[in-house]
């Protein structure tokens, strides 16, 4: 899915879009960036999946981020360690604005 414009408009779509992407692929690991808070607790809001805290398994997780305030971009990811980075695989691209 592709929004018009970036922006915190779009959080709760980006959200909603995450989790089911995660739901379909048998994904239960979701990664958001959130710097006041207000999209980490929007994710609990409307969560339809469990979360376990602790470290990650090292499986594909959904990474929700924003370009501004908000969330306006998911993916499906392989994550890895900060000094693998470039073996990081971006799986899918769930939605993001058209231009940012």
């Amino acid at each position: 899915m592709y929004f018009d414009k970036p922006g915190k408009e779009n959080t709760e779509q980006t959200l909603k879009l995450a989790f089911q992407k995660g739901q379909q692929l048998g994904i239960n690991e979701v990664v958001v960036a959130s710097t006041t808070g207000d999209t980490a607790y929007k994710a609990l809001e409307i969560s339809i999946m469990a979360t376990d805290a602790g470290a990650l398994s090292g499986k594909d997780i959904i990474a929700v981020g924003g370009t501004a305030k908000g969330a306006d971009c998911a993916v499906v990811l392989k994550p890895v360690c900060q000094s693998d980075f470039f073996d990081m695989r971006i799986r899918e691209i769930i939605c993001k604005p058209k231009t940012f």
